[in-house]
């Protein structure tokens, strides 16, 4: 679609008109870009089209194929994320060279994904993010292996890295993105933004290993030696309802709500949780607050 003006000024008519349009022969459960293209899900079909706008069509350049129904699909650079109501995530690059698309790597278990998503920092790709039904949200890691010849792809499956449960069903999820910014020195880094059906707006956002780990700490201590709202434990109540399946082993999603603990509390008690967490008050402070600053464009 498109949106055509007539006039100038105060006195100009928008209307919207379509461009392209193609007959899919089914109901479209979920629609992204890549690269100039539109990529299309009908069932558990994946379709990624270009427009002929002499013809006003979309034309069909390459398929691809979910295990079971697509019903979520999120992309970025050439890569894509690929949503399925009962074999969880998949991830795929689209190679224009060719027209197709290749399956790189998948969750073997056995779960839905309402939505998903990719979250990546100032080096690389940090995780992809799937949100299920069980208010569930999960992060995996793929580290792509080159076949012999130096081109292909081999497909894996995806390492989980984390989970963490949240206080609704979440209904959609989109990318905030920051550009690379040359005078900064920032590469261009990417978050996922969700809602959920009880009102819950929040974000899944990248931050350096170095915080993490020293965030980890300070979490743990803060779960512990801090009254939480209604008595109720952050960790447990945060820990999720994933399997043993998931192969988890550690969890690397940090609670953004209880690390804000930490700044309202009394100066003498900031310096106790810090000590029994191993830093100085000064360096608990100085980490969050750089934290922040990380994640203040979200």
């Amino acid at each position: 679609l498109g949106v055509r003006v007539t006039g100038r000024g105060a006195s100009a008519a928008r209307q919207l008109v379509e461009l392209a349009s193609e007959n899919t022969k089914g109901p479209v459960t979920a629609v992204t870009t890549i690269d100039g293209a539109l990529i299309a899900a009908v069932g558990a079909t994946i379709k990624v089209m270009a427009a002929d706008w002499t013809n006003a069509k979309l034309v069909t350049k390459a398929l691809a194929h979910a295990p079971t129904f697509v019903t979520s699909l999120s992309s970025f650079k050439n890569y894509i994320v690929i949503g399925d109501l009962q074999r969880s995530v998949c991830f795929a690059r689209y190679v224009r060279a060719h027209e197709a698309v290749e399956m790189i790597a998948h969750d073997p278990t056995t779960k839905d994904s309402l939505a998903v998503g990719a979250v990546f920092g100032q080096s690389k790709v940090a995780g992809l993010v799937t949100f299920d039904s069980r208010d569930n949200v999960q992060v995996f890691t793929v580290e792509p292996r080159v076949a012999p010849n130096g081109t292909d792809v081999l497909k894996r499956p995806l390492r989980a890295l984390g989970h963490f449960k949240l206080s609704g069903t979440v209904r959609s999820a989109m990318p905030l993105r920051q550009p690379a910014n040359g005078r900064l020195g920032l590469r261009e880094t990417s978050g996922e933004v969700y809602v959920t059906a009880e009102g819950e707006i929040g974000v899944v956002a990248p931050i350096s290993e170095k915080a993490v780990r020293a965030c980890r700490w300070l979490a743990s201590r803060l779960a512990t030696e801090v009254p939480q709202p209604c008595g109720l434990h952050p960790v447990a109540c945060r820990q999720g309802s994933m399997t043993a399946a998931t192969g988890l082993h550690g969890n690397t999603l940090i609670d953004g709500d209880l690390l804000a603990l930490y700044m309202h509390l009394s100066a003498d008690e900031r310096r106790a949780i810090a000590t029994r967490a191993g830093m100085s008050a000064e360096r608990a402070r100085s980490i969050l607050v750089a934290l922040q600053g990380e994640c203040d464009w979200f």
